[in-house]
């Protein structure tokens, strides 16, 4: 298998590529983050005038592998590293690229072999990958390790999940009855400060084009309008939140197109309370955004929905639901399992390259420090 690089400098770049890559998608398993689409409107968002790589592996004069890489800058004992990193923006946990399952071993030989095609193309030092699937990740892992090239993989964070394989109320049975309890409350205490009885409403397999649901998507960015993400996402810079706004939603369009998305609202008669995005792949539901009506936090629409939501998952099929956003205890009060992601990074071929597999090697001596699991049954507040 060798392997190309192609510079994506400009929105034309990736359209010229945009073909070739999703043909290749089609071979893959399916995935909501490495997929053309999610990486160039990632690239949008995080590129700040640096340009992103192509990495093609081909196989049979075709297409049988791709990865998106984005130059930047990573600071290693003061010393800087000209980087090219993988653009997990918004990601839970991905697959290191876009392959087919029987070529994952033979791209991750490739990639490990031709560090200094990689160093002359594009003048980086290291490899940095975010947020990585440990099973997916395995094959590269270990191709690094057989080649005795120095590299670091740690834990980056955690992904939080709901198993659901036994079902809904055997689900709930690993929670404390106090908890459960007190989202009840919240629940009824909601119903009366609205004037009456909540329902569900969901939009599952349909995107836009379909009325009813583009009406239930603008009132749910109206209600993301006021959410607090949003609202600190100022303090990033005047554009960021415009920036956010197009790029999930260029995402929903993708995925109502793909019939991966699902919308669920929660509602008293018209007025929404709380609603949730979600990407849907065969039995996993992927929680991409939540927002909820701020004037009712100290109800907690937001976790009354989830919690509404998921017997009707369970029902249409859901067995796993992986929770987005940050690793925090709002998402390990619902975990009954989890998941650690990776960082793995590697040197390429240059003298900054070989000083950091010195400093890697020095570090060999370090005791290594264990990262705790986290509590999936956390004692209450």
């Amino acid at each position: 298998m060798s392997i190309f690089l192609r510079p994506l400098r400009t929105d034309q770049d990736w359209l010229k590529c945009q073909s070739e890559v999703e043909q290749l998608e089609k071979r893959c398993p399916e995935d909501c983050y490495q997929n053309w689409r999610f990486q160039y409107e990632a690239w949008k968002v995080l590129s700040k005038g640096n340009p992103a790589w192509l990495l093609g592996f081909v196989k049979n004069n075709e297409l049988s592998g791709a990865m998106f890489l984005l130059e930047s800058e990573s600071v290693r004992r003061r010393v800087r590293f000209k980087t090219l990193r993988s653009m997990d923006f918004a990601v839970m946990h991905a697959p290191p690229m876009i392959v087919p399952t029987e070529y994952e071993k033979e791209a991750a030989r490739a990639l490990a072999v031709n560090r200094r095609l990689l160093a002359r193309a594009t003048g980086a030092d290291l490899v940095t990958l975010y947020k990585l699937n440990k099973h997916r990740s395995e094959a590269l892992r270990l191709e690094l390790e057989r080649r005795w090239l120095p590299h670091e993989h740690k834990t980056f964070n955690i992904s939080y999940q709901i198993d659901l394989s036994e079902g809904v109320e055997t689900y709930l049975k690993t929670k404390k009855r106090k908890s459960i309890y007190n989202i009840r409350r919240s629940m009824r205490l909601l119903e009366e400060a609205v004037g009456g009885e909540l329902h569900l409403e969901r939009y599952r397999g349909t995107g836009f084009g379909n009325p009813a649901f583009e009406a239930a998507w603008k009132s749910f960015e109206a209600l993301r309008e006021q959410s607090w993400q949003l609202e600190a996402a100022k303090n990033v810079g005047e554009k960021y939140p415009v920036q956010l706004q197009n790029f999930f939603s260029e995402l929903v369009h993708d995925w109502g197109n793909r019939g991966w998305l699902d919308l669920v609202l929660l509602k008293r008669e018209d007025r929404l309370l709380a609603g949730q995005v979600n990407a849907i792949i065969g039995s996993t539901q992927w929680v991409i955004l939540m927002a909820f009506a701020r004037d009712l936090s100290e109800f907690s629409p937001g976790r009354v929905l989830l919690y509404r939501q998921l017997a009707d998952s369970y029902e249409r099929g859901d067995r796993l639901i992986i929770l987005g956003g940050e690793s925090d205890s709002g998402k390990q009060f619902w975990a009954n399992q989890f998941e650690t992601t990776l960082e793995l990074s590697w040197p390429l071929a240059s003298t900054k390259a070989f000083a950091w597999s010195l400093m890697r090697l020095a570090k060999r001596g370090t005791p290594k420090v264990e990262v705790p699991k986290p509590d999936i049954n956390p004692p209450e507040e």
